[in-house]
């Protein structure tokens, strides 16, 4: 049986302060108001499949007003929608929005994955190139950079990633399985990683294995 929504603290607080950041931005009410039980629906999907308490418990889908990273889904959402379906300007302001409200950096043609969480992800970036497998997930901290190098090479995410805070790939690589980012880590053109947690800086950086339960520590997902 499919979980409800609920809107915290109610449903008609929540439209009225997403409806005054956009109007930031100036965008009217009426510019979006058709595309946002699409956006609900889509959203709500995303947080069905974290168990972090805040977005969902044994009854319901949080839809919280306070909750930023929630809103940087929402936005995501509906900016997608929009491309998507008219690819017009009302795309530059939402993501303008997106990116001043959240201090993130994701492109709305950024195909993220179905199972995507942010914890406190000041100043990270995921590059629009990157590439998500069916199936992947990822968990994006604070100060995280995913993207291209300057030979233009992106990273593929087949499986797990999650990125701890200040840790960056760049460049050729593919996540398979279960990959931990450390604190601080960067990574330049690491090729093939599967089931490891990486330590250090290029070129000097160390890969350990990791065990199912040290993986699932940190997961944030169903």
């Amino acid at each position: 049986m499919d979980k409800k929504i609920k809107f915290l603290p109610d449903k008609d607080t929540f439209k009225f302060f997403l409806y005054k950041r956009l109007d930031t931005v100036n965008i009217k009410n009426e510019e979006i108001d058709e595309y946002l039980n699409d956006t609900f629906k889509h959203s709500s999907k995303r947080f069905s499949l974290i168990k972090n308490k805040y977005f969902q418990d044994d009854n319901y889908i949080y839809f919280r007003t306070g909750h930023y990273c929630q809103f940087f889904i929402l936005i995501y959402e509906l900016t997608k929608i929009i491309y998507l379906k008219e690819k017009n300007d009302l795309c530059e302001k939402l993501f303008f929005l997106n990116t001043v409200q959240s201090n993130l950096d994701i492109y709305y043609t950024t195909n993220l994955p179905k199972k995507f969480f942010l914890v406190h992800p000041f100043a990270s970036i995921v590059g629009s190139r990157t590439i998500f497998k069916e199936n992947s997930s990822l968990i994006i901290y604070n100060n995280c950079n995913l993207g291209r190098n300057t030979s233009d090479d992106h990273p593929i995410v087949e499986g797990n990633l999650i990125m701890l805070p200040n840790s960056s790939i760049v460049g050729k690589c593919f996540i398979k399985g279960n990959v931990i980012l450390s604190n601080g880590s960067y990574l330049n053109n690491p090729g093939e990683i599967k089931d490891k947690i990486v330590f250090g800086r290029y070129p000097n950086n160390i890969y350990k294995d990791i065990k199912q339960e040290i993986f699932d520590a940190w997961n944030e997902f169903i």
